[in-house]
């Protein structure tokens, strides 16, 4: 559901955006990222990156 509201977030990640990205575009698995700061939800931020259609097309 979205909201319009400030509000914490669910998860949160902070890390050199090289890192960022080859984790969105799932060349590297989050666990073999360790420059990355997860805060938050890891299985929500998984289960997001892993339902991106645009990575696969």
């Amino acid at each position: 559901m979205l909201e319009r509201a400030h509000a914490p977030a669910d998860v949160e990640v902070r890390g050199p955006a090289a890192d960022l990205l080859l984790v969105l575009r799932r060349r590297r698995p989050l666990r073999a990222a360790p420059t990355l700061e997860l805060h938050g939800d890891r299985a929500l931020l998984e289960h997001w990156i892993g339902h991106m259609d645009w990575v696969t097309g």
